[in-house]
Parts: C-alpha cells; sequence; structure tokens
C-alpha cells in the first residue's frame, strides 16, 4: 500500500505543479507513512478519488506551488467528513422493522377486524350476561 500510495502521491505532485515540496523519496514516505497511520481504514478507491478532487481544485484550490503533509490530511479529513459520512451511514443504516410496516399513515397500528358472533363471544365466556 505505501508504495502504491508514494507512486500516486507523486503523480498528483507533478499533476498539480507542486515542485517545491515532497520532491524527494523521503518526503514522499512520510507523507504516505501519515496518511496510512491517520487513515487506516481507507479504501484505494477513496485515495484516488481525493487525489482527483485535489488535482480537479475541489479539495485544496489554492496550492501556490506547495504541497505539504498537513495539507493532505486535511484533505483527507475534509473528504472523510463530508462524503465518506454519507457512505457509511448508507452501510449502517439500521434494517427496516416489519412491524412498523403494519402501522397506518398516522402511525397507529393497523388493526384486522375480529369477525365474531354474539354467540361466538358467549361460548367463550367473554360477553357480559344479562342483568335479570
Amino acid at each position: 500500500m505505501r508504495t502504491w500510495l508514494a507512486l500516486q502521491l507523486a503523480r498528483l505532485c507533478k499533476d498539480v505543479g507542486v515542485n517545491n515540496t515532497l520532491n524527494t523519496a523521503e518526503e514522499l514516505g512520510e507523507t504516505c507513512d501519515a496518511i496510512i497511520e491517520e487513515f487506516p481504514a481507507l479504501k484505494v478507491e477513496e485515495v484516488v478519488l481525493v487525489f482527483k478532487q485535489i488535482s480537479r481544485g475541489r479539495l485544496l484550490p489554492n496550492l501556490y506551488g506547495a504541497l505539504r503533509t498537513r495539507q493532505l490530511l486535511d484533505a483527507f479529513r475534509a473528504y472523510e467528513g463530508e462524503q465518506r459520512a454519507d457512505v457509511l451511514e448508507k452501510q449502517h443504516k439500521a434494517p427496516r422493522d416489519p412491524a412498523l410496516q403494519k402501522r397506518g399513515s398516522d402511525g397507529r397500528p393497523r388493526f384486522k377486524p375480529i369477525l365474531a358472533t354474539e354467540q361466538d363471544l358467549k361460548d367463550l365466556g367473554i360477553w357480559p350476561e344479562e342483568n335479570k
């Protein structure tokens, strides 16, 4: 992962015209380590997406020829706070309760009518006796 990330980071630096920073293997390696340590659950697709957004100016619009580790970490934090939160919410959304589907539009439970005659209720012993 570290080697691939270093290669992608080098391509990003070339794409955005950064020539003052992150130009040695040591600097690239330290930045990759920082990203991996700070965001261990980040997927490869997400790294590619963040780097594309940086190169298009959506994340970090004003680089001024310099890209620092802190700026990259801030971009990943911004991505995580905005876009990744939506993805995680969708993944961890509670399943729909089937009991709630048995409710009417007013939120009250729907009931099926009980069809019993007076004699059925008398046979069950729940029909009130007549007072004589």
